[in-house]
């Protein structure tokens, strides 16, 4: 994945706050919205390492289900 580097921000270091979040947040289902599909499937994949349950990635003008199971329509 590519990250734009905003004030010498460097991929490695957002990803690890990210994991950080995610590890501290606990939550059980993720939607990664908006952004290219790139850095939504990048989200997606860092939430499932650090141990959620269900990642919901999307494009434009899909519609996300959250219950009773976590899914896409």
């Amino acid at each position: 994945m590519q990250l734009r580097r905003f004030s010498g921000i460097s991929k490695s270091r957002v990803l690890d706050e990210l994991r950080a979040m995610y590890q501290w947040v606990k939550p059980r289902v993720t939607i990664s919205v908006p952004g290219e599909e790139q850095h939504m499937q990048t989200h997606a994949e860092v939430a499932l390492d650090t141990g959620v349950f269900k990642c919901l990635v999307g494009r434009n003008g899909d519609l996300f289900m959250i219950r009773p199971v976590p899914r896409m329509r």
